[in-house]
C-alpha cells in the first residue's frame, strides 16, 4: 500500500500575476496527496477549507477566481496523520497574521500550541 502525506503548494509572484488561478490548478494536481480536505489562504483574507475532494469545488473555485486577485496564495490537501477529519484541524491555519501549511506530523504540538 502507498502512503502520501498532506500535499502543499505556495506560489509567489513579483510582478502583477493572480496567482490563484494556479493555486487551484496545483490543489487538483495534489488531490491524491490528500482527499479529506483542501484549503486555500490569500494575504488579508481568512483561509477558505473544506471538507473533501478539491475536484468537488469547481463552482466554488470559480468564485474565488472572479472575486479575488493575489500575487501570492498556499494552498493544501489533507491526508491525516494526527487529529480529527474535520475544519478545525483543515490547512491553511492561521494564527494573528501568519498563514502557513505542512506536510507531516509535528511532534511537539502541544508544546507549540501554548506559545
Amino acid at each position: 500500500m502507498v502512503k502520501e502525506n498532506c500535499g502543499v503548494v505556495g506560489i509567489y509572484s513579483e510582478g502583477d500575476v493572480n496567482v490563484i488561478p494556479m493555486v487551484i490548478d496545483a490543489l487538483r494536481a495534489l488531490q491524491h496527496r490528500g482527499q479529506e480536505a483542501w484549503g486555500l489562504a490569500i494575504p488579508n483574507k481568512a483561509p477558505l477549507k473544506r471538507l473533501g475532494l478539491v475536484s468537488s469545488s469547481s463552482g466554488e473555485f470559480k468564485k474565488i477566481t472572479e472575486e479575488y486577485a493575489s500575487h501570492s496564495a498556499i494552498g493544501h490537501v489533507r491526508y491525516s496523520t494526527v487529529g480529527k477529519s474535520d475544519l478545525e484541524s483543515a490547512q491553511p491555519l492561521k494564527v494573528k497574521d501568519l498563514c502557513i501549511a505542512h506536510n507531516g506530523t509535528i511532534s511537539n504540538v502541544e508544546e507549540l500550541s501554548n506559545l
